[in-house]
């Protein structure tokens, strides 16, 4: 299962993550294509959002952390663990 993989390299690493630089490294760095649609949209949504106000860092993290949760969830309703 690729989404492991990315787990590994990218969730654990998310935490991290100090700037948004960092962030969208991580994210260009995604191998499974699915996930890396999933977190570019979820990071472009936030950015949008708080375009008129400071991007807290921590609160992306989270954000994407959620996000990647409920991607590992999708791909799980199978029954597949």
């Amino acid at each position: 299962m690729e989404f492991e993989i990315d787990r590994i390299e990218f969730y654990n690493n998310l935490k991290y993550c100090e700037s948004l630089n960092d962030i969208k490294k991580l994210i260009d760095n995604i191998e499974n294509d699915e996930l890396l649609i999933k977190m570019k949209e979820k990071y472009e949504q936030f950015i949008e959002f708080n375009k008129e106000k400071n991007v807290e860092i921590s609160n992306l993290i989270v954000v994407l952390e959620c996000a990647f949760l409920d991607f590992i969830r999708e791909n799980n309703k199978d029954g597949i663990s």
